[in-house]
């Protein structure tokens, strides 16, 4: 009896550990030069790594050349302290077969992805603006027909919904000189989703480096044979 109380609970435990929500929100918002853009990844609802982009962030540029010189000084002399390595060189057969393995792991993932992750749109708040009138209206009638694409093509192939009464337009503004936009899109799966894409990823890379090894082996034992044929043809021509 008590034995199976434990495994009760050891089962409920890793069900319920499955059943966590991992989100990743993506939000943009601003105008112009004061655009910003950010990605949050959630766990429990709960904030744990955020991503800023925009907002006036330092670029590399900006950076004095003083302050970068002691860093490639530092560069430099990593790279003459490190030995060059001689790397085996790698066969067309075999870039081809990675290539083919990796494409075979994405589509694996993507196929996996798209069918586990659940998109919900918090916002979607467009007014598209510039300095010209014409070049405006343009801009309107492409970011519009995007607009309309996009939600079709997630209704209809994805786990996509709109939050009730969320904000969804797309507009116009012939006086102003910038684009405005408001964009919040929350892209969720659970652990056991993440696990099972994980594991499905992991059995497509061993079953093709299986395979690439034993097409490897099989080549290897052909050229094997036929130099000792090649071989023994010199020999009987020399006799």
């Amino acid at each position: 009896m008590k034995a199976a109380i434990i495994i009760s609970a050891i089962v409920l435990f890793f069900a319920a550990l499955g059943m966590i929500p991992i989100s990743v929100k993506v939000a943009a918002a601003g105008k112009g030069k004061d655009f910003r853009a950010a990605v949050c990844i959630r766990i429990l609802h709960i904030p744990a790594y955020t991503i800023k982009f925009g907002g006036g962030k330092a670029r590399k540029a900006d950076i004095s050349e003083e302050e970068q010189e002691p860093k490639k000084k530092k560069k430099q002399k990593q790279k003459k302290a490190e030995k060059p390595q001689r790397k085996e060189k790698k066969s067309i057969e075999d870039i081809i077969s990675l290539v083919k393995l990796l494409i075979e792991i994405a589509k694996k993932v993507l196929e996996k992805t798209w069918r586990y992750i659940r998109i919900k749109t918090e916002c979607y708040d467009i007014t598209v603006g510039t300095d010209d009138a014409a070049k405006t209206a343009l801009i309107y009638g492409g970011v519009s027909q995007a607009t309309s694409y996009l939600f079709t093509l997630l209704d209809e192939t994805a786990h996509f919904r709109v939050k009730r009464k969320a904000p969804v337009n797309v507009g116009v503004d012939f006086l102003a000189a910038e684009t405005r936009a408001n964009v919040q899109m929350d892209f969720r799966l659970r652990l056991w989703h993440i696990i099972s894409i994980g594991l499905g990823a992991g059995i497509t890379y061993l079953r093709g480096m299986k395979k690439n090894g034993t097409k490897s082996g099989d080549d290897n034992k052909k050229k094997n044979k036929n130099a000792k044929t090649s071989e023994n043809e010199n020999t009987g021509k020399a006799e």
